[in-house]
């Protein structure tokens, strides 16, 4: 995701409330509800070289958790 750091700080950055997921959903949804829309470009590719993975059960705890909290929020559209 990129976008200028007025844009960001205008939709009040990440909130820290999350862990892990759907925290850039969260602020994609912010940023459209002031004026800010979001722009896909599918030819972009991104490899992630060396690191690990987490525990799946664990990585899913994280997910579902997070998305409740998405839900919570008030708007239970996923963009």
């Amino acid at each position: 995701m990129l976008l200028p750091r007025d844009s960001f700080e205008q939709a009040s950055g990440f909130d820290e409330g999350y862990f892990m997921n759907s925290e850039e959903i969260d602020l994609q949804r912010r940023l459209r509800a002031v004026g800010i829309p979001s722009i896909v470009v599918g030819s972009i590719t991104l490899t992630h070289q060396g690191g690990g993975s987490s525990d799946p059960l664990r990585r899913r705890q994280w997910l579902v958790k997070s998305r409740e909290r998405y839900a919570q929020n008030g708007d239970t559209r996923w963009p």
